[in-house]
């Protein structure tokens, strides 16, 4: 798994996985598989008293589940992962007791929420896990409780609360635990950096992990490190260090088994560096490939993760700065595919609830309709600020100050944000309007 062989580590979990449980499961279609394990996780009490000989079993099982509902989601198979995971919260009731893998399963089953939010409660799953990661002395259980809660936070819009589970795991797994779980953390930690607009403090995580994963040549962390900071240096407008990442990132996607093996998540994110590239480098009649290619992964994904609730209002920027660069309108139909996928994460994660609004002012701007573009980005900022997402706020805010100085009234000056001014908006500011 660690190095990009994800497909290829599946066999070998789901093999254990039937091994162990032989007795008390038997093969069936996933459908029919994850019916089954749905209907148990609702109709099966925990048990008591179980014998460790019976016990012990039962908890590699539900380890190994909760780390093929992991690997299932890094590659997009998300009914796969959904199974696994109510397998690990089953088998880790059967086991009876506090657990690893009931902690893990049940942080899994408050992401789960997100999808299916008729059939479990985010909430409750958040507090029981990390209630019973409280309860337990073993770090790897407290470990992945703050892990995980911090991934549940930061697709909600609770930044302060994403960063301080993500501190709480970072220096469980330096003291106690192995590089992965280190390196994991930090991707982690820059992840709800760069959401909260710190920018230049998530490069710096990753750096920490791109640094672990290069000494121990592991390549899936190296991956996530490299495509963060893209996302980072893109903000910060780096042009030095985007390129070394960049240049990192093409010679990991060399290798087809790794493009193979990656999360549409990161190829999205290096196809969008591809693109903003070119533009860095005034060659902006080159960004189309790039860009097409990005969207026609981007635009593909069913099921967008956990992880990329930043993602549209980051394809939106580089669009509308294409656009501003090019002149050429076909960036509006370029705008109206990202829409759709934004409109379904803005359904599934409230961290991304604005960002359709801020892709239908571009969308009118495109056409001229700078009053209607007005109204949208309005509209964003305050979807955003009630929601208390100070970066999603300045998606908007920079949009309108930028055309309020054209088009008037005129405000004194930008507006502040306590973590800068993005790149992406001195260069935007360059540009005079087309409209």
């Amino acid at each position: 798994f660690e190095l990009l062989h994800v497909r290829s580590s599946i066999p070998h979990f789901e093999m254990a996985i039937k091994l162990l449980t032989a007795e008390i499961r038997r093969p069936r279609p996933l459908i029919v598989r994850l019916i089954r394990e749905f209907v148990y996780l609702k109709t099966r009490p925990m048990q008591a008293g179980v014998p460790t000989e019976t016990r012990k079993p039962l908890l590699t099982a539900a380890d190994c589940s909760v780390q093929l509902a992991f690997q299932m989601y890094e590659i997009q198979r998300l009914p796969d992962s959904m199974y696994y995971t109510f397998l690990a919260v089953n088998l880790a009731k059967l086991a009876g007791g506090d657990s690893t893998a009931l902690v893990r399963g049940n942080l899994n089953l408050s992401i789960a929420s997100f999808s299916l939010p008729f059939a479990f409660d985010g909430q409750k799953h958040l507090r029981y896990g990390l209630q019973s990661a409280e309860r337990q002395t073993a770090p790897d259980s407290r470990y992945w409780g703050f892990f995980t809660a911090s991934s549940y936070e930061q697709a909600s819009g609770d930044n302060d609360a994403a960063l301080k589970h993500a501190e709480l795991a970072v220096g469980i797994a330096k003291r106690h635990l192995l590089p992965r779980d280190f390196e994991t953390a930090c991707a982690q930690l820059a992840q709800c950096h760069r959401s909260a607009g710190n920018f230049s403090e998530g490069a710096d995580q990753n750096s920490l992990v791109l640094a672990s994963a290069r000494n121990r040549s592991v390549l899936q962390t190296q991956l996530w490190s490299l495509t963060g900071q893209l996302r980072s240096f893109m903000q910060l407008g780096d042009g030095k260090q985007h390129d070394a990442a960049l240049n990192a990132t093409r010679s990991l996607f060399s290798d087809p088994e790794v493009k193979a093996n990656c999360s549409d998540h990161n190829y999205t994110t290096y196809c969008l560096a591809e693109a903003f590239a070119e533009l860095m480098a005034d060659k902006a009649q080159n960004m189309e490939p790039w860009v097409q290619e990005c969207l026609d992964v981007f635009c593909g994904i069913s099921d967008p993760q956990v992880y990329m609730t930043d993602m549209p209002g980051l394809v939106a920027d580089v669009l509308l700065l294409a656009w501003f660069a090019t002149g050429d309108v076909g960036y509006g139909q370029k705008m109206k595919r990202i829409n759709r996928v934004a409109r379904k994460m803005a359904r599934l994660y409230p961290a991304a609830r604005n960002h359709p609004a801020i892709i239908r002012g571009d969308m009118a701007l495109v056409k001229g309709q700078v009053e209607q573009a007005r109204k949208h980005w309005l509209q964003a900022q305050k979807t955003a600020t009630e929601l208390n997402l100070s970066l999603n706020a300045a998606h908007a805010s920079y949009r309108l100050a930028l055309v309020a100085a054209r088009h008037g009234p005129t405000p004194e000056d930008l507006p502040e944000m306590p973590f800068g001014v993005p790149y992406i908006w001195t260069r935007l500011a360059a540009y005079p309007l087309t409209t």
